[in-house]
């Protein structure tokens, strides 16, 4: 969902990863590590996260993923100052002859044009673009504050599954690659507070896992039902889904009507019945909800009508069983999806409660 404060910016290669094409308030921006990772030429929506403690960097939040702007332009290139004017006059003309008696002056007059042509405004920096709020200092935010912490480690991996399943993988071989890390993680192998998180992590993994396999098996089964009776129960579940948001609609039409009608009666019980304003206010919440009505009560005839259709294919579907079991086989399937994306949202605070701890940890030693 998009902030109120976001913005479109183009990746491009960093030395590092990638960051933002054109600089963010005259700052270079960065993805911020918890963030999605673009890759370079991808245009995403973002917002200012927070900032470095030097207040020269930004880190941005990726929310989504979008298409190129039309209105989007490339940031202009910097413009080199031209030094061949100063060279040759070093050199005299370039091929080894003297200079003639009159050529100081002409040097003169070049110098002069060349200190008039050094004042007007040059392109010196890439171009720079003001985004998000108007306020200097973005709100905080500890993760992109910890990536310049001292000592501050993080677990390496895309996601929060990998970086968990990093702290609890001894390192087999340590080496100038990872010694750091092999560190970290000797820090909480004694400690009472890392261990009960670790377990706690662990568990989070393999409930992930059951999760995943789950989902292995719902799919080979769906797979196993025919072609015909497979697609009557993908009808038949999205116009179930589309029904029972039209429902949904129409009943909460329904109480903004029935909420319109009390604020009728209240205004006329305040003595308000001939008032401009509140007339007005009526009017406008009248147009509305009529404006509604129209649009809720054919799509809910609309959702209707593919929900008639949907059943009347799963009775002519090879199969009725078969395509009930399909059904109850997606809709687990949807069901270990949203407990998966609430395990890793989690495991996501689990992964940082425990880079915290260790880095207190280490602090202390």
């Amino acid at each position: 969902m998009a902030q109120d404060n976001s913005f479109v910016v183009r990746f491009v290669p960093a030395d590092r990863g990638v960051k933002s094409e054109a600089r963010v308030q005259g700052r270079i921006a960065f993805p911020d590590k918890r963030s999605p990772q673009p890759n370079a030429g991808d245009f995403w929506r973002v917002f200012i996260r927070g900032e470095n403690p030097t207040k020269t960097v930004f880190f941005l939040t990726c929310i989504e993923q979008v298409e190129q702007p039309a209105d989007y332009q490339s940031p202009q290139p910097a413009m080199k100052p031209n030094n061949g004017g100063a060279r040759k006059e070093q050199n005299g003309k370039g091929n080894g002859q003297k200079s003639k008696g009159n050529d100081r002056n002409k040097g003169d007059r070049r110098n002069s044009d060349r200190a008039k042509r050094n004042d007007r405004p040059q392109s010196d920096a890439p171009r720079t673009w003001s985004f998000g709020p108007s306020t200097a200092t973005p709100p905080a935010d500890p993760v992109a504050e910890k990536m310049f912490e001292q000592g501050y480690v993080f677990a390496p991996g895309g996601d929060a599954y990998e970086q968990a399943t990093a702290w609890l993988t001894p390192v087999a071989k340590v080496d100038l690659a990872n010694v750091q890390f092999a560190f970290a993680q000797r820090a909480g192998a004694t400690d009472a507070n890392a261990a009960a998180l670790a377990t706690e992590m662990r568990a989070v993994l393999v409930a992930i896992d059951g999760l995943k396999a789950g989902n292995t098996k719902l799919a080979a089964d769906l797979k196993g039902v025919s072609e015909r009776d497979r697609e009557a129960a993908v009808e038949f579940v999205t116009a179930k889904k589309r029904f029972d948001a039209a429902t949904a609609a129409k009943q909460q039409l329904q109480l903004d009507t029935l909420s319109y009608g009390r604020l009728k009666q209240r205004y006329a019980k305040d003595g308000k019945a001939e008032d401009a304003e509140a007339n007005s206010h009526l009017a406008v919440v009248k147009d509305e909800l009529d404006t509604r009505r129209i649009a809720v009560n054919a799509e809910f005839e609309a959702a209707k009508n593919a929900k008639s259709d949907a059943e009347m294919a799963r009775h002519f579907a090879y199969s009725v069983e078969e395509v009930d079991r399909a059904v109850a086989i997606m809709g687990e399937f949807e069901s270990n999806e949203l407990s998966l994306a609430n395990f890793a949202n989690d495991l996501k605070e689990k992964v940082r409660a425990y880079e915290d701890l260790i880095h207190r940890l280490r602090k202390a030693a």
